[in-house]
């Protein structure tokens, strides 16, 4: 039995990970941490945003037109739309990869985050790994593959 997917699905799928991934970002930067804004009974509190760091908002730059060119391609039923996204998937992957290294490995505030907000230390960490850069880095790579999976299938 062979599984079919045609990549439109897979474009789909890509606009929905970016979408969420880009109203996560607006959230955060805009109202905090939604855990402890659920805890004190504010979903939606004035003021309390995380202010992202150099690197976080290169990201955003590469995530948020992927909603965008990923719809209207969707809308147009244009082909290429798997690569129009990953224009801007792959560099998106490549920079989040490099912001994970540099907290990680710490290679200092200059490289990566503001003395504002430094992602090493402030900001976002679940479970004790899963950091702001990280969460990008998990949505590229997500996206990448998809990607990569519809230009496989648009080979067929």
């Amino acid at each position: 039995m062979k599984l079919s997917i045609k990549p439109s699905i897979l474009q789909g799928s890509i606009v929905v990970l970016a979408a969420v991934a880009s109203l996560g970002s607006l959230y955060y930067s805009t109202f905090g941490e939604p855990v402890v804004n659920m805890v004190d009974g504010n979903f939606f509190p004035v003021g309390m945003g995380i202010a992202p760091c150099d690197l976080c908002w290169y990201t955003r730059i590469l995530m948020y037109p992927i909603v965008l060119i990923g719809l209207l391609s969707l809308i147009k039923k244009d082909k290429q739309g798997i690569d129009y996204s990953l224009i801007l998937i792959v560099p998106g992957f490549f920079l989040s990869l490099y912001h994970v290294m540099a907290v990680q490995l710490s290679l200092g505030q200059h490289v990566a985050c503001t003395d504002f907000n430094p992602c090493a230390t402030g900001g976002v960490h679940y479970f004790g790994f899963l950091s702001m850069p990280m969460l990008s880095l998990v949505v590229f790579a997500m996206m990448l593959g998809l990607g990569i999976w519809g230009k496989v299938l648009s080979k067929e």
